[in-house]
């Protein structure tokens, strides 16, 4: 609740800031930000446009309103907005997988792929990129490689819980129980609602008549 009041303060400020400078792109880019960050995505998109007419090769801007867009669901209208700026800004990992996440809820999963691939070409330790590489891998029935992206992310964030658990359900889809209980184990150890994941979750059908994985399950 104080955060939202201040960012309806920030907004009202910049509203007042327009007043004296109503060409300003920063101030208007600015405005933007803060009218996405109280869910008022449609107003920060209009904000946006107006500062791109004034800037239309500010990349910051172009990735802004591609982060508005995608949260109204507009994806393909997100990735435009976020290859222009990468096209003005080739090293702008941000954008690289902001764009990776809007092909992801596309089913675009090559795409997907191989836009995490660019942001850990710019920064391998980007252990998010690397999840997400992994995710999209397991989307694709690829659990193999999945486990390679999430060990890599494990190896920067050794206590990143949803990388644990997805591995986890990689080695279930395998049938390699020992691995899987191994990964699972980690993860409830970091937050026990992936015990009661693992109870409905279809990765671990395969060893799920597995002793040890039923006594997990039960918390023994």
């Amino acid at each position: 609740m104080a955060m939202s009041g201040r960012y309806e303060e920030e907004v009202v400020c910049y509203d007042q800031a327009l007043v004296v400078k109503p060409g300003d792109c920063i101030i208007l880019n600015n405005k933007g930000f803060a009218l996405h960050k109280l869910y008022e995505y449609e107003a920060a998109i209009d904000c946006y446009d107006k500062a791109l007419n004034l800037e239309p090769n500010s990349f910051h801007i172009l990735h802004n309103k591609g982060i508005s867009l995608s949260a109204l669901g507009r994806k393909n209208e997100a990735i435009n907005c976020y290859d222009q700026a990468i096209k003005l800004n080739p090293s702008l990992s941000d954008a690289l997988y902001d764009r990776g996440n809007a092909l992801f809820a596309l089913g675009r999963y090559d795409a997907a792929i191989a836009s995490y691939r660019q942001v850990l070409d710019i920064n391998p330790n980007d252990y998010e990129a690397h999840f997400k590489q992994g995710t999209a891998l397991s989307a694709l029935d690829n659990s193999e490689a999945a486990v390679t992206c999430y060990d890599a992310a494990l190896a920067i964030k050794p206590d990143y819980h949803d990388a644990l658990y997805n591995k986890a359900c990689c080695h279930g889809l395998q049938g390699d129980a020992e691995n899987a209980i191994q990964s699972l184990q980690a993860a409830i150890a970091l937050d026990p609602k992936y015990r009661d994941m693992a109870k409905i979750g279809t990765g671990f059908d395969p060893i799920r008549i597995n002793v040890r994985f039923q006594a997990l399950l039960e918390g023994e």
